[in-house]
């Protein structure tokens, strides 16, 4: 039977949707659709009809690229407010049938959870940090036999209202949600390696109007900081100093962060009427000095997770 999974991340600036097939340990991507966000600000969703409008339109794109009906989405839903709980849990296995399938071991991280989930908040990822067979310390239980397995494991979780909007509006298009996740998490499976694995690691995701800081711990999400800042204030200052319209087009399709790389072309484009010319090199010194400050501040947020 093929692996297929369709995933759906609802941002602020562009909604993306993505199919692919899991074949030969390695995932294919088939089909993706980017379509410009409306109703969602700061990764939040404030227009749940403007929303679905969205995706209905990408869904309808990877539907007609791939020639087939989807019915089944993995979600990305906000992290925004995420408390992380360390949690844990036990099972006792039955003498005449003691080895450890998948299913004992969702046992054992469900009893982790048991009257550790606050009110008003929903679970949304559940990460071992050391499983016990009879006591000794093992990385993965499965297929494994002993008596009694335990769990300690740290819980993600954000307000209900997180999770909901966005299934809401994706169960309203016919499309079963089967599993949700953070888009950090998803950011660092994809550059996820053995050798990361064994670090602690900041993971930078700078979006349109938000930047998340993400610290994983051995592969493990332990802390999450979403900065109110991002591209479009790049856009702003193009905007500001230049007093154009298309900064954001300007910005994607000309403009460079380093003035390492910027050259001194010149780019033509309309002001008020008038053809004017833009250098490289400055607006690349623009651009430079504001993620300067964005970096800035995204190093001053992991200096103080390492005080917390």
């Amino acid at each position: 039977m093929r692996k297929i999974f369709t995933s759906i991340d609802i941002g602020t600036d562009t909604i993306k949707i993505v199919c692919l097939e899991y074949f030969n340990h390695k995932y294919n991507c088939l089909a993706r659709s980017i379509v410009p966000s409306q109703g969602v600000k700061q990764g939040l969703i404030i227009d749940a009809t403007k929303v679905s409008s969205a995706i209905k339109k990408g869904i309808k794109e990877i539907e007609s690229n791939l020639g087939t009906k989807i019915t089944e989405v993995l979600a990305i839903v906000p992290s925004t407010n995420v408390t992380f709980d360390i949690v844990s849990g036990n099972v006792n296995l039955p003498e005449d049938n003691n080895k450890v399938t998948g299913e004992v071991i969702f046992s054992c991280l469900q009893n982790a959870l048991k009257n550790n989930v606050k009110e008003g908040y929903e679970v949304v990822s559940v990460m071992p940090i050391e499983y016990k067979a009879d006591n000794t310390v093992i990385k993965d239980p499965f297929n494994i036999t002993c008596k009694k397995l335990e769990v300690k494991a740290v819980a993600s979780s954000v307000p209900k209202k997180n999770v909901y909007s966005v299934a809401s509006i994706i169960e309203s298009l016919n499309l079963d949600v089967i599993d949700i996740v953070f888009s950090s998490v998803g950011n660092y499976y994809s550059v996820k390696t053995p050798d990361l694995d064994n670090k602690v690691v900041a993971l930078i995701d700078i979006g349109d109007e938000t930047t998340k800081l993400a610290i994983f711990n051995k592969g493990i999400m332990i802390k999450e900081k979403i900065m109110l800042m991002g591209g479009r204030n790049i856009d702003e200052d193009i905007a500001f100093n230049y007093k154009v319209d298309d900064a954001k087009k300007i910005k994607e399709e000309f403009a460079v962060s380093n003035r390492k790389y910027a050259d001194s072309e010149e780019f033509e484009f309309i002001i008020g009427g008038k053809r004017e010319k833009l250098y490289q090199y400055k607006l690349a010194e623009l651009i430079e000095t504001r993620v300067v400050d964005i970096l800035k501040n995204i190093k001053i947020q992991i200096n103080n997770f390492i005080l917390d």
